[in-house]
């Protein structure tokens, strides 16, 4: 049987940690920074996800895969920027015909 490529675990982990995140916030959030950890090789699997902790700007979440067996494969964390919260802070341009 045909092992997962490491780059396929990596995609499936962060679209996981994207998926958790934008729940956590309920919407959409930007993923800041990522660290994936590859244990073993897999056949199948299937990945867990938990927030850890939310903040008013921030989302912090960890992923694992595990394989068939329940051995840990490859586990992540991450942190994502809500959106709402960039958005809302961004500076309109100052236009001179409303000074």
């Amino acid at each position: 049987m045909t092992q997962i490529r490491e780059s396929a675990i990596a995609a499936l982990l962060t679209e996981a940690l994207d998926a958790a995140a934008n729940d956590a916030a309920g919407g959409p959030t930007q993923l800041v920074s990522v660290a994936i950890e590859m244990v073993g090789a897999a056949n199948f699997g299937v990945i867990n996800t938990a927030v850890s902790r939310k903040t008013r700007t921030l989302v912090f979440a960890s992923a694992e895969l595990v394989d068939d067996a329940g051995a840990r494969v490859a586990a992540a964390t991450s942190v994502h920027k809500i959106k709402e919260q960039a958005e809302r802070h961004r500076r309109l341009p100052l236009r001179r015909d409303r000074l």
